[in-house]
């Protein structure tokens, strides 16, 4: 069971990072461009691994799991709000 939710969870991510470069392409971006958002998030994926062991060590996975969580909605909500009001049209 495990197994299938980490190939569900990684397919999910491989098909996000596509999409992710169709929409910079159509956006009329670089491909350097395009391979550095991509990168980025893998090196930060890299970074926050080692961050996060110690993270756990220090309080205990169940602790570090419910802190991590508690973050994602609110940062999922900011860039909801941004994209929001990016999206508005202008008054005349």
């Amino acid at each position: 069971m495990i197994l299938i939710g980490v190939t569900l969870i990684w397919t999910a991510n491989g098909l996000c990072f596509t999409l992710v470069a169709l929409r910079l392409s159509s956006e009329q971006f670089a491909t350097y461009e395009i391979g550095i958002v991509t990168t980025g998030y893998f090196i930060g994926q890299m970074i926050c691994a080692g961050f996060l062991e110690n993270v756990i060590s220090k309080v205990g996975n169940k602790r570090a799991f419910t802190a991590l969580a508690s973050t994602g909605p609110k940062t999922s909500r900011a860039e909801n709000h941004t994209s929001l009001c990016s999206a508005r049209p202008k008054s005349l």
